[in-house]
């Protein structure tokens, strides 16, 4: 135990070290040299150098005063789609069903297929999924609302993955269209993955 103490206490020690910023900015102790005086011994025996005295001006606790700073979890009643009803279903719907029922019914539609309608009211397909100069891609997407008003909710918006031979001409905005989706959801998200 008292090994893993000192562990710590050397990797904060370093960290500190790095993270100090250098002398003179703002937030460093302020130092006062005196002219360079001889070392009580005459200076170093070997070179003859003379070394210059060091007076700190004060103490860190002078300096800085820290406070305290308590980080709590995000509250999950209230993350993400939590706040917003999740209804349960009776039988699973055959008819075309709105994005606000996909979303309303996310937990129970959970792993179920579906076909949904909505506006496509954005996409992230071809370049704009996989930029050459950014090392990444992020999966093809389509997004799909009811509306496509641009005060509309944002959690109301459906997050559609589909294929990489997806093209944005077949999804121009404000396009209604109906898929099929496979749906992946709990009480505070909700995804879908269209189906071919």
């Amino acid at each position: 135990m008292i090994r893993l103490y000192r562990l710590l206490a050397i990797g904060l020690a370093i960290i500190l070290t790095a993270c100090s910023p250098p002398a003179g900015s703002p937030g460093t102790l302020p130092v006062q040299r005196n002219d360079a005086t001889p070392t009580p011994a005459g200076g170093d025996e070997q070179t003859g150098a003379v070394q210059p005295e060091v007076t700190p001006v004060g103490t860190v606790e002078d300096v800085v005063t820290a406070g305290s700073a308590v980080v709590y979890p995000e509250d999950p009643s209230q993350a993400g789609l939590a706040p917003y009803p999740d209804e349960p279903v009776q039988t699973l719907p055959t008819q075309p069903v709105s994005v606000t029922y996909v979303i309303e019914h996310r937990t129970a539609l959970d792993g179920q297929e579906v076909v949904v309608r909505g506006i496509v009211v954005a996409t992230l397909l071809g370049e704009k999924a996989c930029p050459s100069d950014m090392g990444m891609c992020a999966p093809p997407s389509l997004f799909l609302s009811d509306s496509a008003a641009p005060d509309r909710n944002p959690y109301y918006d459906l997050h559609v993955v589909v294929a990489e031979s997806e093209v944005e001409e077949e999804y121009p905005p404000g396009a209604e269209i109906e898929i099929r989706i496979l749906v992946s959801g709990s009480n505070v998200a909700v995804t879908a993955l269209k189906l071919y």
